[in-house]
């Protein structure tokens, strides 16, 4: 019973990304989706964009949403643009992680960045 369960924990363990001497606090430290780093963007206005064609684009999908929820929570301002296959977003953007995309992103971006500034001054 007690092999059984010590398998169990090393299964468990398996599933972090540094396991062995807590290496991943390298990574907690600066892990971007952390709620003590995103209170670090109080004031900042966060704009995350992602699609879902390719297999890159699923996960970014998936950490995209994590991020704006956390940021939900933390009541925080964001603004999440999931274009699922890009039809929405640009001729060009065939949902994948690539130029055709990232461009009409940014052209959806930029706007907002000169808005924010302008609001500023």
């Amino acid at each position: 019973m007690h092999r059984l369960r010590s398998h169990r924990r090393q299964r468990r363990d398996l599933r972090l990304p540094y396991p062995v001497l807590n290496a991943d606090r390298i990574w907690k430290a600066v892990d971007p989706a952390a709620p003590a780093n995103l209170a670090k963007l109080a004031g900042a206005e966060v704009t995350l964009y992602t699609g879902d064609n390719d297999v890159i684009d699923h996960f970014t999908a998936i950490a995209a949403r994590n991020v704006k929820s956390r940021m939900d929570t933390l009541r925080l301002p964001s603004r999440l643009v999931d274009y699922g296959d890009g039809s929405a977003l640009a001729p060009t953007c065939d949902g994948g992680h690539n130029y055709g995309c990232w461009a009409a992103a940014l052209a959806d971006y930029v706007p907002r960045l000169q808005d924010s500034f302008g609001a500023k001054s």
